[in-house]
C-alpha cells in the first residue's frame, strides 16, 4: 500500500508539471504579442513586476476570501475566481519561464524551445522542499503576473513599419 501511495503522489506531481508546461506553451503561443510585452516588462523591471504581482495576487486572495463568506453561490463564485485567475498565473509563469529559458544557452534558437527549457527548469526548481514551494514558485508567479499587469497598462510601442511612426 505504501509503494502505491508513493507512485500515486509521484505521478500526480509529474502530471501536474507536464500540464503546467503544456499550458505555458499553449498560452505563450496563442497570445504571442501579449507574451512578448509581458517578457519585455519583466526584463526591464523585474522588481517592480514582482511587487505589482504580489499586490495583484493579494487582491485576488482577498476577493476569494470575501466572496467565499457567502454560503452557496459565494463558494461557487470563489471557485470560479480561482479557476479564472489560474490562467493568468500560468500566463505569467510562461513569461518567467521564457526569460529563464532564453538565458540558458542552446544551439537551437527557437522561442518555444526557450519556453520549454525555462518551464522545465522552473518546475524542477519549484520541487525543492520549502524553498521551491514557498519562495521560488510564488515569486515566479508574482513576477509573471506583474509583468502581465504592466504590459496591460503600458502603451504598446509603435511599429516601425506603420505610417504613424514615420511622421
Amino acid at each position: 500500500m505504501i509503494t502505491g501511495t508513493v507512485w500515486g503522489v509521484t505521478l500526480l506531481i509529474v502530471g501536474f508539471l507536464a500540464a503546467l508546461t503544456g499550458g505555458q506553451l499553449l498560452l505563450g503561443t496563442l497570445f504571442a504579442d501579449r507574451h512578448g510585452r509581458s517578457r519585455a516588462a519583466l526584463r526591464a523591471r523585474p522588481v517592480v513586476c514582482t511587487v505589482i504581482g504580489l499586490l495583484v495576487l493579494a487582491a485576488v486572495v482577498a476577493a476569494v476570501i470575501v466572496v467565499a463568506q457567502v454560503k452557496g453561490p459565494g463558494e461557487q463564485a470563489a471557485a470560479l475566481i480561482l479557476i479564472g485567475s489560474s490562467f493568468v498565473w500560468v500566463f505569467g509563469l510562461a513569461a518567467v519561464s521564457a526569460e529563464v529559458g532564453e538565458r540558458m544557452p542552446s544551439p537551437a534558437a527557437s522561442p518555444w524551445r526557450a519556453l520549454l527549457r525555462g518551464s522545465v527548469t522552473l518546475g524542477l526548481a519549484s520541487l525543492l522542499p520549502f524553498v521551491g514551494w514557498i519562495v521560488i514558485l510564488p515569486l515566479a508567479i508574482a513576477a509573471g503576473v506583474g509583468g502581465l499587469a504592466l504590459s496591460l497598462v503600458a502603451a504598446p510601442a509603435p511599429r516601425p513599419d506603420s505610417a504613424v511612426a514615420g511622421t
